[in-house]
């Protein structure tokens, strides 16, 4: 009996807390706006208790005032819409176009003939949706909470000779030309109060007259508070039927006779800053709660881009210390390993210097002992050779003189022989001294390494032989002399 009453309880509580969610939604949303418009798309939660409806349109080129054309009435420029939703979305409210959701459109009480935005130059007119950051007071008109442009390919643009044709879907500027006009347009928007409507003024219809030539008439509007009247048909002829519109009070698109209410919810938030939107639907929300709750939120979002650029920050200072460390390492693994290489490289060339001064030792030497000395040789017997005969020559001449001179004049001529003997004798030994001086002196300018002991022995040989070929000579001479003297 206790879980029956329990459960019972949780039930009725649940449903007690769906009713207030839905009759919060209701007066946040409006009852109208949202039975008008759940059969042509979704209701999302954008955050913060805002809730807006997107389309369900499958063409990615669709915009918001695009299907329709424009008529001027006794309250400036009526967008007259082809589209069954249209007596709602484009009189009430406003259109913005989210990097996530896409166009989404927030609902508002005012009415008013178009918000829009224009802009113009002297060929061509364009218009865009006005965005949830402007909003409208009788002293001011349209006045921005934020700084908002709207980009360009958010505009339609149109020439100014069909900017009144009720087949304006078919002259609309292409999306590779947007930028051009849009680049060279003026800004305006006029909007006043009139007769206790908003009134659109736009552009200006003398100038459209002068640069079309064609006289544009004024449209009156009528209200209507039935649905039905105003939507849009193929076979209704607005001169003859003349121009309704939907208008109704806030009370009645407030109302909250309403049951089942779904609002998709999504982790996603919109990029609008609700904190500073405020339209109709929204003016009754506290608005101190969102400001406090979008500030927080941004605080978050700060702290968390704070965080993670202090890590990206501790990552690359690492990163880069890393990278610092593992450049000393590298520098100083090539340093020594230069150092090796030079050390290596001079070594290597120390022992290339070495072993090439080797031989070309070796072959001087061996050029040295094979071809100077046997021509030397040669050279020395040359130079003997006509000395000796001249010798040989001259002492067979002596012998034959002797043979048939007297002995007086032999003796005669044995002293002259001796005296010549002697003198060539002393001759020779000049010329043998000279040869070996000379022989010395090649020997030296050859670089010929011999050893200077053998030199000495064979110089103190041959002064001995010379001694002993004189002295007997001179023995001879001192006894011929002597007897003479006698």
């Amino acid at each position: 009996m206790k879980n029956l009453i329990f459960a019972a309880v949780i039930l009725l509580f649940s449903f007690n807390t769906n009713l207030e969610a839905s009759s919060n939604i209701a007066s946040r949303v409006g009852g109208y706006f949202y039975a008008s418009l759940s059969p042509h798309g979704t209701w999302i939660d954008i955050g913060y208790g805002t809730v807006a409806w997107k389309p369900t349109i499958m063409l990615r080129t669709w915009q918001p005032y695009n299907q329709g054309r424009w008529i001027w009435s006794d309250y400036g420029w009526y967008w007259y819409s082809h589209e069954p939703f249209g007596h709602i979305v484009y009189h009430y409210g406003r259109w913005y176009y989210d990097d996530y959701y896409g166009w989404i459109w927030l609902p508002d009480y005012e009415w008013a003939p178009a918000w829009v935005e224009w802009r113009y130059t002297d060929s061509y007119i364009g218009w865009a949706p006005l965005s949830p950051y402007g909003t409208f007071s009788i002293s001011v008109g349209i006045h921005f909470t934020r700084n908002y442009y709207v980009p360009y390919n958010n505009w339609h643009y149109v020439h100014v000779n069909h900017f009144y044709s009720p087949y304006l879907t078919s002259y609309y500027v292409g999306p590779k030309y947007k930028y051009r006009i849009h680049s060279k347009t003026k800004y305006r928007t006029n909007y006043a109060y009139y007769n206790g409507k908003v009134r659109n003024n736009g552009i200006d219809v003398s100038f459209i007259e002068k640069r079309t030539g064609q006289k544009i008439r004024q449209t009156n509007i009528r209200t209507a508070n039935d649905p039905r009247q105003v939507v849009y048909d193929k076979n209704r002829d607005i001169s003859r039927d003349g121009l309704r519109t939907f208008y109704a009070d806030k009370n009645e698109l407030s109302r909250e006779n309403l049951r089942d209410i779904e609002v998709k919810r999504s982790d996603r938030r919109s990029s609008l800053d609700l904190s500073r939107v405020e339209l109709g639907s929204t003016r009754d929300l506290d608005r101190e709660r969102i400001r406090k709750e979008s500030s927080r939120e941004e605080n978050r979002e700060i702290r968390k881009d704070e965080n993670i650029r202090d890590t990206n920050r501790e990552r690359n200072i690492q990163s880069e210390r890393k990278v610092i460390d593992e450049r000393k390492t590298d520098s100083h693994e090539n340093r020594s390993s230069e150092r090796l290489n030079t050390l290596e490289n001079v070594n290597r060339n120390r022992n290339d210097v070495r072993q090439e001064n080797r031989s070309r030792s070796e072959t001087e030497v061996k050029r040295n002992e094979s071809f100077p000395i046997p021509q030397r040789n040669n050279e020395v017997k040359r130079n003997e050779n006509p000395v000796i005969e001249r010798r040989t020559s001259e002492v067979q001449r002596n012998t034959e003189v002797k043979r048939n001179q007297s002995p007086q004049t032999q003796k005669r001529d044995s002293k002259q022989v001796q005296r010549s003997n002697s003198n060539t004798g002393s001759r020779e030994n000049n010329i043998r001294e000279q040869r070996r001086e000379n022989t010395q002196s090649k020997q030296e300018s050859r670089t010929i390494e011999r050893p200077t002991q053998n030199t000495q022995r064979e110089s103190g040989v041959e002064t001995k032989k010379r001694n002993e070929s004189n002295s007997p000579r001179q023995t001879e001479l001192n006894n011929r002399n002597r007897e003479r003297s006698r």
